[in-house]
């Protein structure tokens, strides 16, 4: 097997051949940082590679997209694009060495030990003896703490397991209670699986809970979206006949795939899966358990349940061993789930010295507002539209949708990249986000996001047509796509732009009010999940998406909802702390409010209606900005 050895933290690891470097490193924990997780879009992952005995292969297409000329000269490749053929010494620059023990390095630095509620431990069962027959209940229980409990399972299994392991027994227990028995000494298989479950994509990592590393992860679109985009139509579809079962099973099924395809690429068996943690908002909470959550969509929105829970597995079909432990992170309200708890946790705000604003983008937003005194914490329905859907020519982030686009003031020019270099077939979030900064600023589209056909520029030169008794916007010519046709945007997609970044923006304001706060109040603003991850923050900021908060005090935060269930994996202090916490957020139902649909209408224009007093630091650029046309 091929060995790499990792300089500067003198670490050295036999990999099989073929993995990437990137996927070897994740073998010693978390060492490399990637924003994207591997997945060759971020260009976080900058490695040296010091000595490789055979030719270095040629730059591949996303390191000639995602590396800079210097980086070149430095001979920096890309983690995630090197592929192992032979040993090789690989040195971790600076900046993309991740800092140990910290959970996140923008914003948040919580230590965080390793301390799993579920614990694994070998005892010696005394064998039966003629002259004083005791149960084998008995004498294990014997070996046991004071207030030992057991299921039937565990009963039954124990005769057979006894003697098979020569009266040698490895358990795995939650406190008093007995999850699971193996025979022998089995201790050193110790995993757990931490899962976030999104309204569009659901993601697990398996954690080797003697080291509290992750040692494989596997993500996956939430199969439940053939049923619904967003949570409301979801609900509607659990609501009728077996909706609910179907929806239930078909996340279970998913779950499956993650335990059976981590388990396989770390070699490990299922068996000694020790525990389950979930995140997800309080609909995917609901209907993973197959609770009625009819409720929640319904006025107040109450929740079956918002406490914490631990559930065995064998109660939800799970590919584990029956008594695995499935720890659920509680709920806060019927739209602000386990997963703001998973997000309240990464980056530690309830222990912030900073007013901070947290928004975890994605098809149901959530906002956390607060610090260390206080938290406040609100959901706002933005839609999909951001996520690609609800836009014709939207799409999820594959390879082949533009994600970056730029249109020269002067010249109309436009210029964009897709995913993996590939020919465009659509256009996803972050890309969503740049053209309608770069539409604005070319003066093709208004502040009350209507086309601005008086551009004679943009009408000579086909960038904006008439369609349908409306215009629209040819972002790529059929000639240079990948589908044979334009890729478009038109009135409408504005339109689902202007609904999604405005609730958004609206949401924000409402929990500023709920504290007598204003936007120059806020000393730190958090970007969470995929979509806040990818995103130009420069960009979200000038379309009215997020308040006018310094580029500077702008922190994109990953995927904060599954580093909570990581750690509340890990650390049984984290979850009984978020457990606290969650019963102390103040909530606010912001759609309610009499106020929300004023501040909504004013949100609808870029950025805002009054650019003055909601946008001071954006009121130059857009004094040229016409308004509506005219």
């Amino acid at each position: 097997m091929p060995q790499i050895i990792f300089e500067p933290i003198s670490k050295r690891l036999d990999v099989v051949e073929g993995i990437s470097v990137y996927d070897a490193a994740r073998q010693l924990g978390n060492v490399i940082t990637s924003l994207c997780g591997g997945k060759r879009k971020c260009g976080k992952c900058k490695i040296q590679i010091t000595k490789y005995k055979k030719p270095l292969p040629p730059l591949s297409p996303e390191e000639n997209k995602l590396l800079s000329r210097s980086d070149l000269e430095k001979g920096i490749r890309l983690a995630c694009c090197m592929l192992v053929n032979g040993d090789m010494r690989i040195f971790i620059p600076e900046e993309s060495r991740v800092k140990s023990g910290r959970i996140l390095e923008d914003g948040a630095s919580i230590e965080v030990k390793l301390l799993p509620a579920v614990q694994k431990q070998l005892i010696t069962v005394k064998k039966p003896r003629l002259e004083n027959i005791e149960s084998d209940i008995q004498r294990f229980l014997d070996q046991c703490p004071t207030g030992t409990q057991f299921s039937l399972d565990i009963l039954q299994q124990l005769p057979r397991i006894l003697r098979e392991g020569d009266h040698q027994i490895t358990v795995t227990r939650l406190d008093s209670k007995v999850l699971h028995i193996q025979p022998g000494d089995q201790t050193q298989h110790f995993y757990g699986l931490a899962v976030d479950i999104g309204t569009t994509t659901v993601v697990g990592y398996l954690i080797n809970l003697r080291t509290g590393q992750i040692i494989a992860i596997h993500s996956f679109l939430n199969p439940q979206t053939a049923h619904g985009e967003d949570v409301v139509t979801r609900l509607d579809f659990a609501a009728k006949n077996d909706g609910l079962k179907k929806l239930q099973t078909l996340i279970i099924d998913g779950i499956n795939s993650i335990i059976h395809h981590t388990c396989d690429k770390a070699g490990i068996d299922p068996q000694n899966l020790a525990e389950i943690t979930i995140v997800g908002n309080t609909a995917m909470h609901h209907l993973f358990l197959g609770l009625d959550a009819r409720y929640l969509a319904l006025a107040p929105f109450p929740p079956v349940v918002q406490q914490s829970l631990d559930v065995p597995a064998k109660d939800l079909k799970l590919n584990v061993p029956s008594g695995c432990n499935v720890h659920l992170l509680p709920n806060i309200a019927g739209y602000v789930g386990a997963d703001t708890c998973g997000v309240i946790l990464a980056a530690a705000l309830e222990q912030q010295e900073k007013f901070t604003l947290t928004i975890d983008i994605g098809t149901n937003g959530e906002l956390v507002l607060g610090d260390k005194h206080l938290l406040v914490a609100g959901s706002c329905a933005a839609g999909s539209a951001l996520e690609g859907a609800q836009i014709g020519a939207g799409m999820r982030a594959a390879p082949g949708a533009i994600e970056r686009v730029r249109i020269d003031p002067e010249t109309l020019a436009v210029e964009y990249t897709t995913i993996e270099g590939e020919p465009p077939i659509g256009i996803c979030g972050s890309g969503i986000i740049d053209l309608i900064a770069e539409l604005l600023r070319a003066k093709i589209l208004t502040r009350s996001g209507r086309f601005n056909f008086k551009l004679t520029t943009a009408v000579e030169r086909g960038l904006l047509r008439p369609q349908n008794g409306d215009w629209e916007f040819v972002l790529t010519p059929k000639a240079y796509t990948g589908i044979s046709r334009d890729i478009i945007i038109t009135q409408e997609d504005v339109r689902q732009v202007q609904l999604a970044k405005g609730a958004f923006y609206a949401g924000s304001i409402l929990l500023l009010n709920n504290l007598s706060r204003s936007p120059a109040d806020i000393q730190q603003l958090n970007l969470a999940g995929a979509f806040g991850s990818y995103i130009d923050k420069k960009n979200a900021r000038f379309i009215g998406m997020i308040p006018d908060v310094e580029l500077g005090k702008i922190f994109q935060i990953g995927n904060a909802a599954g580093v909570g269930s990581r750690y509340a994996l890990i650390n049984r202090e984290m979850r009984e702390r978020i457990d606290t916490v969650a019963h102390h957020v103040r909530y606010v139902e912001l759609t309610t409010r009499p106020e929300f649909a004023s501040e909504y209408a004013r949100a609808m224009y870029f950025p805002h209606l009054d650019v003055k007093q909601r946008f001071p630091s954006l009121e130059n650029d857009f004094l040229t900005i016409p308004k509506r046309v005219v």
